[in-house]
């Protein structure tokens, strides 16, 4: 019998909570597209949160199995780490769109399926309005191309 539905997360919780792939599968913490796999055979998998960025595409194999599903996937992290945004490629796409580098990482992102849903955090309103105009900047295949070549921690 299925259980619930669940929200699935990659990063611990408060007071070191870990995601229900992590209970449910005995690999390396975080969620992983065999825990997902695992999961979907015994749960409703409503989205999947993992680190996920144009400098971080680890998480890139859940992604796809997201997207095999029709699960939303919510990268967290969204802009990386810190110099991400400084990545020769990403100003390259920037300075030929006229736009910030965070929108091009935001567009990449949105680039890599209609299941992916962004929440980047701001603190002010000047980037809400930046950020939700990303989803306005279509990335050519000549850009997506460039910003493959961004070297990618993990």
């Amino acid at each position: 019998m299925r259980g619930k539905a669940v929200a699935v997360t990659g990063a611990s919780g408060p007071g070191g909570q870990h995601s229900v792939l992590d209970r449910l599968a005995p690999y390396p913490a975080g969620p992983s597209h065999c825990k997902l796999r695992r999961a979907l055979a015994s749960t409703e998998v409503v989205c999947v949160q993992n680190p996920y960025s144009v400098g971080a595409r680890s998480s890139a194999p859940v992604l796809a199995e997201c997207t095999r599903y029709g699960i939303p996937f919510v990268p967290w992290a969204p802009l990386g780490s810190r110099g991400t945004l400084d990545a020769r490629p990403i100003r390259r796409v920037a300075a030929r769109h006229g736009v910030t580098a965070a929108q091009v990482a935001l567009a990449w992102l949105l680039a890599q399926g209609p299941n992916v849903l962004l929440i980047p955090g701001t603190a002010s309103r000047a980037h809400l309005a930046e950020n939700l105009a990303a989803g306005q900047l279509t990335l050519t295949g000549p850009d997506l191309a460039e910003l493959d070549t961004v070297p990618t921690g993990s």
